[in-house]
């Protein structure tokens, strides 16, 4: 059985991985939300558990992000 902390260190491990992944391939910013967000037509961020895993296996990032790249261990 993983440790407690293991789920809050892999979000944190695949946060960086996401941020690396957007520096490294340029991604363009998207302008600054104004306004009330809650009435935007911005894209959002999957607001169910169910509609997140969705995303993260329709997604290619994830699948790209190699566990060995962060490892420290020998």
């Amino acid at each position: 059985m993983p440790p407690k902390s293991w789920h809050r260190r892999l979000a944190f491990a695949a946060i960086i991985a996401a941020g690396i992944h957007g520096i490294e391939s340029e991604f363009p910013l998207s302008a600054a939300l104004e306004g009330n967000a809650y009435e935007s037509d911005a894209e959002r961020f999957p607001s169910t558990l169910r509609e997140a895993i969705l995303a993260l296996e329709l997604g290619t990032m994830a699948r790209g992000a190699s566990a060995t790249r962060w490892s420290t261990t020998t």
